[in-house]
């Protein structure tokens, strides 16, 4: 029978791990983020440390929606963690901070004008949002290994 060796590999604090969105973001709601790390992470002897498309933890942090008078949506998207090809939890620190278009001055516009024309039905103009934080699907979050770790490669 035989028997993989494997050797151990030291993945270094600082390590840039680039993490991809797997669905698109929107500060419209709370949901679960789907990310993977974008390319492998291989150590000086080639051994392969983080596996391409290995699950990536993101959360979404300070969720604004997109609100009346026109102002903008905006959320944190913040890189917490994912797994070593030994099975080992890697911490990560990276965050992408988003935020929509700021439509206030047309809804103000929108709002006085047609509210002088329509009177009182114009002043719906006010009610005018701003559009919502998006992040593509591929959108990608360059992030940071948080502490040193020696990792069984493969």
């Amino acid at each position: 029978m035989f028997q993989l060796e494997c050797a151990d590999a030291t993945l270094a604090k600082g390590t840039i791990v680039n993490v991809k969105l797997a669905t698109k973001e929107t500060s419209k709601n709370m949901s679960k983020v789907k990310a993977e790390v974008a390319a492998p992470i291989i150590s000086a002897k080639g051994d392969t440390l983080i596996a391409a498309e290995t699950p990536v933890i993101v959360q979404k942090e300070n969720c604004n929606k997109a609100r009346g008078m026109g102002r903008e949506g905006s959320m944190t998207l913040r890189v917490i963690s994912t797994t070593a090809v030994d099975g080992q939890m890697v911490n990560l620190d990276g965050k992408l901070d988003l935020v929509g278009q700021n439509r206030r001055g047309g809804a103000i516009a929108c709002g006085v004008v047609f509210g002088i024309i329509f009177c009182p039905i114009g002043f719906l103009g006010f009610c005018h949002k701003g559009t919502q934080a998006t992040a593509k699907r591929g959108t990608i979050i360059p992030s940071t290994v948080v502490n040193d770790m020696n990792i069984s490669a493969k």
